[in-house]
């Protein structure tokens, strides 16, 4: 990495402004004097809400309208398009990354889109892509099967090693993946996915171990800037996001990424998600690879590994200077939900996903640092007929005692308004029983 001056001040297009990620990268980008403008499907987002945006538009749904929501964005794209020669750059924050990066030729002469290119996506991304991306490079990955059809699992079925996981092709934040000890679960779960599916879902060894994200900055495949972080608690519990993270060494990690981003060619960010039981002697087995900015940036920025500015400087400069390495044992929380978490396993034998739900109603406007105590005894008196409060106490106790160490990823002091913006997220949990997809990515 070089010394290189002061990239110039630009404009960026953040989309995706509901988010917490997108969110960090204004935040990122502004205390560099980068003009932000933010966008989305819908409105009254984090970002709407942040004194670091300049403006923010609101688009069609890519999913559901993908040639709507390119023509909108060319349309702003032309309307916010600076006058002078300034650096402008689109940075895509989530699913609408691939859709942009597949259309990058659209944009040419319009806007620097900061993401990988399509032809790089496509070499991890569907996951069964990935498997053949891995084996070639000599990666490691779970032992992985693909039946061609419903009569080639059939005769399969017998010969897969249990425990195993059953994962669609193509899903983020845990959508269709099912665990399964028996062949029956299997046989069942397999079958009820695969009619779900375009695509035939994959079956993979239950791999030993804990969850790791190892992320990184590229430059024609090579690894520029990296830290991994685990998350040392989820919501929900079972197959949630984090919402308590802890920086970790990412030396075995890293050895794997090299291997495997290489042979793509990869220019921009990523996430790597790795299984792996902690021991040195062990290598990490590669699960996903996601092709874009992840839900714990602010995890990756807070400890000292800036990626929305280095990223910006790589796109400007064609260079990333040399920056702080990442601290490690560094923790970060989510506000809210890590206490959500906590409530969850201490009342573990309450079911009632309701009573939950109708507490967060309430508390909602107690999101902020300095509240936290009031909450706790707020949904105290609200659980306190709960057969297990000895076990609960001390689960809440221990987690309060852990957030004390964390940092706190939305920062109200700095950015109060954009506490309205996590409205959006907490209308999801209580309508829905679960958090919004990108929450989860």
């Amino acid at each position: 990495m070089s010394k290189e001056k002061q990239p110039p001040a630009g404009r960026v297009i953040i989309p995706y402004g509901r988010s917490l990620m997108s969110l960090v990268a204004a935040h990122s980008l502004a205390r560099q004097n980068i003009e932000v403008i933010g966008c989305d499907d819908v409105d009254f987002t984090v970002l709407s809400f942040s004194r670091y945006t300049s403006h923010n538009f609101v688009h069609a749904n890519h999913d559901e309208e993908p040639e709507k929501f390119l023509d909108d964005m060319e349309k702003n794209i032309r309307k916010y398009k600076p006058e002078d020669d300034r650096p402008y750059i689109l940075m895509p924050m989530f699913r609408e990354t691939v859709l942009l990066a597949e259309n990058k030729d659209r944009f040419a002469g319009l806007i620097e889109i900061a993401a990988p290119d399509g032809a790089s996506i496509g070499m991890v991304s569907p996951k069964h892509k990935l498997v053949d991306t891995a084996r070639d490079a000599g990666a490691a990955i779970p032992e992985t099967r693909q039946p061609r059809d419903l009569d080639d699992f059939a005769a399969m079925l017998d010969d897969i090693p249990l425990p195993a996981v059953i994962k669609p092709v193509d899903g983020v934040g845990g959508r269709g993946i099912s665990f399964c000890k028996t062949k029956e679960e299997l046989d069942k779960g397999y079958r009820k996915l695969a009619g779900k599916e375009t695509i035939m879902p994959l079956i993979q060894e239950a791999v030993d171990g804990s969850d790791y994200c190892m992320t990184g900055l590229f430059r024609d495949g090579e690894l520029l800037a990296h830290m991994a972080y685990t998350n040392l608690q989820t919501f929900p519990k079972e197959s949630g996001a984090g919402v308590m993270r802890e920086t970790v060494e990412d030396d075995l990690f890293a050895e794997e990424v090299r291997k495997l981003m290489k042979p793509t060619g990869w220019t921009g960010v990523a996430e790597i998600d790795f299984r792996w039981t902690g021991k040195q002697e062990d290598r990490p087995k590669l699960i996903e690879v996601n092709p874009r900015f992840w839900a714990g940036l602010f995890q990756s920025v807070d400890s000292g590994v800036d990626y929305p500015w280095l990223l910006y400087q790589m796109i400007v400069t064609g260079e990333v200077p040399e920056h702080q390495e990442a601290e490690i044992g560094h923790k970060t929380r989510v506000p809210g939900f890590w206490a959500a978490e906590a409530l969850i396993e201490a009342f573990d034998e309450e079911k009632d996903f309701s009573r939950v739900s109708a507490a967060w109603r309430k508390v909602k406007a107690t999101f902020s640092d300095h509240q936290y105590q009031d909450t706790v005894k707020y949904l105290g008196a609200l659980f306190s007929e709960a057969t297990n409060l000895d076990d609960a106490a001390f689960v809440l106790k221990d987690r309060f005692h852990s957030a004390r160490e964390a940092e706190s990823e939305l920062q109200l002091k700095k950015d109060p308004m954009t506490s309205l913006g996590v409205f959006y997220v907490l209308g999801s949990l209580i309508r829905h029983g679960k958090l919004p997809p990108e929450i989860k990515g």
